[in-house]
């Protein structure tokens, strides 16, 4: 087997093995990613908290969000379930799945799953340029 390996890497085969992920592999990863929640209270504060904050009554607040048993949409609250109504909206929700990356998804998610969502918008998140790395 060693032998076979070897002969695979010396043939060429390091960039077959070295492949990226298939798209279920990614999809699975992208729903147990753990994200930064610091960064997804900057994209919270930038993308979500004008609908979702507590004074704007615009849309449920999200404050322990995982405290409840389910989403408006009837769904478990679940990082999964999260993470599909971030990338997919509904009737009086945007779709963010061309404007945020699955990493800032992942990111957004970790935040919720704190519980201490929202902002204090006299109080802002320290680097609202999330996109700065």
């Amino acid at each position: 087997m060693a032998l076979a390996l070897c002969g695979m890497l010396s043939a060429g085969g390091l960039a077959k093995a070295q492949a990226a992920p298939s798209r279920s592999q990614a999809a699975t990863a992208s729903r147990t990613a753990k994200g930064d929640s610091q960064r997804g209270e900057a994209i919270f504060y930038i993308k979500c908290n004008f609908c979702h904050a507590e004074i704007a009554k615009l849309a449920p607040s999200l404050k322990e969000l995982y405290q409840r048993s389910k989403l408006v949409t009837g769904k478990p609250v679940n990082d999964e379930a999260v993470s599909e109504q971030i990338k997919n909206g509904s009737e009086r929700m945007p779709s963010f799945r061309y404007s945020l990356n699955d990493a800032e998804v992942a990111d957004l998610v970790s935040y919720l799953r704190e519980g201490k969502c929202c902002p204090d918008p006299e109080n802002p998140p320290a680097n609202p340029q999330y996109r700065n790395r």
